[in-house]
């Protein structure tokens, strides 16, 4: 799980460290799912913006990046957390706990 943190955040530093609309706040590993948790910016400036998480398989999505943990993270980051294509969800309960507890406003993804 170390090495997926660091990488997550070597990952936002190099490729959204400019990023206004999109932020890295917390991520785990746990059960062989990667749950990553972003803040992004509303579509107006009136909108204060939103806290969003998405939860992923790890192993399979490894599997299809051919064991490139990198790819799978920038992946994560790049069009499953900062530009989800859908409405997130409430929780549904199988999320880390600390994760539900620390962010208890999170539309949910995954």
């Amino acid at each position: 799980m170390d090495e997926v943190l660091r990488l997550l955040s070597a990952l936002e530093r190099r490729y959204f460290s400019r990023d206004a609309h999109a932020r890295l706040l917390d991520a785990d590993v746990s059960g062989g799912v990667l749950t990553v948790v972003a803040w992004q910016a509303g579509p107006s400036p009136a909108d204060p913006g939103r806290v969003i998480a998405h939860r992923t398989d790890l192993g399979m999505r490894l599997v299809e990046c051919e064991g490139d943990l990198e790819a799978v993270l920038l992946d994560a980051l790049q069009f499953q957390v900062f530009e989800p294509s859908a409405p997130g969800r409430a929780a549904s309960g199988a999320e880390p706990a600390w994760l539900l507890e620390r962010y208890p406003e999170a539309a949910w993804y995954g």
